[in-house]
């Protein structure tokens, strides 16, 4: 058992296809994991409530019943959300949370990218997942000026008594950790794996990488998303 002490390697084989495989890192454990099991599951994924193909219920469907994930979250950008919108994306988390089954996870993208232009002068700081334990009440996304930054976004939920966890997506302008607030780092997404593979483009101008945040000394989790792979609209392309 992995929970044990000792090295591990995970080897996932599909079994429809044995051509799809795959092999993990090398996991060194010290025991201490205690009774359990492994999940897996997707924690930065996007529907038509912003630049995703698909209805939160079909995006249900093809992460917990196609994909057979344990866990999901819905993480749309907060910029694009009415009333309308996040009580559709309450409904959905809601609705497909099983206890011991399936877990479902309140979140949203704190955009810091949006309105680039030459009379646009907010800074950039790059893309976050917030999660929440409970129904969202309250999008703050960087369009808003008591929330434009991380920490005023941090500081924001904090004083409202709000359970949240923010992951640093490390996506556009200059997405640097910032201490207190980011607790993980996503690795992998449609911008490069975010360990030493980065674009040098617009989204990704001093081409950090999580290597470089380990350099700085930086201690933080490390988390896989699938961002929206080639689902997202501007592709061209459906999830399928």
């Amino acid at each position: 058992s992995i929970l044990g002490r000792g090295v591990f390697q995970i080897k996932a084989v599909d079994q429809r296809d044995p051509g799809v495989n795959g092999e993990s890192n090398l996991i060194v454990t010290d025991g201490s994991f205690g009774p359990g099991k492994i999940y897996f599951g997707d924690i930065h994924t996007h529907s038509q409530l912003s630049d995703g193909r698909l209805h939160p219920f079909d995006k249900y469907r093809e992460v917990g019943l196609h994909r057979g994930c344990d866990f999901w979250a819905l993480t749309d950008h907060g910029h694009d959300f009415s009333q309308e919108r996040l009580d559709l994306l309450n409904r959905a988390m809601e609705k497909f949370n099983e206890p011991g089954r399936f877990a479902t996870i309140h979140g949203f993208e704190w955009t810091s990218s949006m309105g680039r232009g030459e009379h646009y002068f907010r800074p950039i700081f790059g893309h976050r997942n917030i999660y929440f334990r409970e129904p969202i009440e309250t999008i703050h996304d960087a369009v808003q000026p008591h929330s434009e930054s991380p920490r005023g976004l941090f500081d924001t939920y904090t004083k409202a008594g709000v359970e949240f966890f923010c992951v640093n997506h490390f996506h556009c302008g200059k997405p640097a950790m910032v201490e207190g607030v980011d607790f993980g780092i996503q690795v992998s997404g449609w911008c490069g794996d975010h360990l030493t593979d980065v674009r040098d483009n617009e989204y990704r101008p001093n081409n950090l990488t999580i290597y470089d945040c380990l350099d700085q000394g930086h201690r933080v989790g490390v988390y896989a998303g699938t961002d929206h792979g080639t689902e997202a609209y501007y592709t061209g392309l459906s999830a399928e």
